[in-house]
């Protein structure tokens, strides 16, 4: 009789072992869901910036490509500016070689008639 309680609480002792064993890898596998889960909201957090970094970026082509536009539209502007600018200077140069041949034509004449 002895000898079965013995052979019975040593089963028991046995079975209490295996199972602080389960329970303690159930608590690890627990732990290790939570840490899945804490670097899955970690990981949605990273997604989200970037997101939002995309987003920005996005935006700053958007800008740059208008601000491209608006550029080319000015260089186009400047240009014209300066083509009509040229073309004035080259009609008072013209002009005033014109006076100043009159003007001094008018004096040799003036001074051979004399």
């Amino acid at each position: 009789s002895s000898g079965i309680n013995a052979e019975y609480g040593e089963e028991c002792w046995l079975d209490g072992q295996e199972i602080l064993e389960r329970e303690q890898h159930i608590k690890k596998i627990e732990d290790d869901m939570v840490t899945v889960a804490d670097m899955m909201k970690e990981i949605s957090y990273m997604v989200h910036d970037q997101g939002t970094e995309i987003d920005n970026i996005e935006a700053h082509i958007a800008e740059s490509h208008r601000t491209v536009d608006e550029g080319t539209s000015l260089l186009g502007k400047a240009e014209r500016y300066q083509q009509t600018r040229r073309k004035r200077l080259c009609c008072l140069t013209i002009t005033f070689i014109i006076i100043l041949a009159t003007v001094i034509i008018t004096i040799i004449i003036v001074q051979k008639t004399k």
